[in-house]
């Protein structure tokens, strides 16, 4: 597979040269501060080897890496019993566009013609495909998407209720403020990454779409909400407490293993005058933190020391989560 990143002219030291079998270690220091300080060896050459395979950029978050705490289970021969354990797990993501680059420079490295149909959306009352929705209260029920490579289609079909992104408040799982938002928008975008992969699989084998980012992780529980937001840190910044926001004071998820120590009241003030700062809005906080420490927070007054410092360290090198996309 010709890679598109290592042909092109060596303008900066970023770029990813033909003969490499890894990233520098300018490369990686760069890469650290984009959120992958703790991935181990292992997950950056696999990460490597996809953003060469594939010929999308690292460094202009075409293609990214971003880590979850996830629970798993391990057998302890002393007890003879499986235990549970907290691990990272790390996942290899990318955006919509860098789905379409991909699958065009396949069509394209195999000589074959290209097109698409859709998106369409159909209603939970299952009244037929729309190539339009306009109920401003209801959520598409469902949306497909094809890709037709050289006469043969490849379709893509999401369902909602299996790709909506969530966070916990009052112990029920809300939509995420993207899928809040422009809920036709994103799982239109999930069923045409299911066509694209649909069409070239080995051109998408390993690579995960960042608006569906919860079916990454499927042989541990993950420390968020299953459908975990991977959605971007950006417009217009608030001021107030994410605990102001969700709505919630007290309470943990059920899964959330037991922190031995909180932050403090000094420590919960200076994050929130750094998240004022760095103008990281009220309605973006849940995912900012969602991404960045990877489960879900009740209030600041959740977060433990070393958290308080991982996200003030974060914000004082990033202006968005570790790992997302510009």
């Amino acid at each position: 597979m010709t890679n598109e990143i290592a042909v092109r002219p060596a303008t900066t030291d970023l770029v990813i040269e033909p003969e490499q079998a890894g990233f520098t270690d300018q490369q990686l220091a760069v890469l650290r501060q984009l959120g992958v300080e703790d991935a181990s060896q292992g997950d950056l050459d696999l990460f490597f080897h996809q953003a060469k395979r594939t010929g999308l950029d690292p460094f202009a978050k075409q293609i990214y890496m971003i880590g979850r705490r996830t629970k798993v289970k391990e057998w302890n021969p002393n007890t003879r019993k499986q235990d549970e354990k907290w691990v990272m797990k790390w996942t290899i993501q990318t955006g919509i566009d860098g789905y379409r680059l991909n699958g065009r420079r396949a069509a394209a490295r195999l000589g074959e013609k290209i097109q698409t149909e859709g998106p369409f959306w159909q209603g939970a009352d299952g009244g037929g495909w729309t190539d339009v929705w306009l109920d401003p209260k209801n959520p598409p029920a469902a949306a497909k998407f094809t890709v037709i490579r050289d006469g043969e289609p490849f379709t893509g079909i999401a369902m909602y209720s299996e790709y909506v992104q969530t966070y916990t408040v009052d112990s029920k799982q809300v939509p995420n403020s993207m899928w809040a938002k422009m809920p036709a928008n994103q799982i239109a975008k999930c069923a045409e990454a299911a066509a694209w992969r649909r069409a070239y699989p080995e051109d998408f084998s390993g690579l995960v779409l960042e608006d569906a980012a919860q079916g990454a992780i499927i042989d541990g529980e993950v420390d968020q909400p299953r459908r975990a937001t991977t959605e971007r840190v950006r417009g217009p910044r608030g001021t107030a407490g994410l605990a102001e926001h969700l709505g919630v004071t007290a309470g943990k998820p059920a899964d959330e293993p037991a922190q031995p120590q909180k932050a403090s009241a000094d420590d919960v003030n200076r994050v929130l005058a750094a998240l004022d700062k760095h103008k990281v809005a009220l309605d973006e906080r849940p995912s900012f933190f969602a991404t960045l420490l990877g489960r879900q927070l009740n209030g600041l007054e959740d977060l433990t020391p070393d958290e308080v410092t991982t996200t003030l360290n974060h914000l004082e090198a990033n202006t968005a989560p570790a790992g997302d996309p510009a």
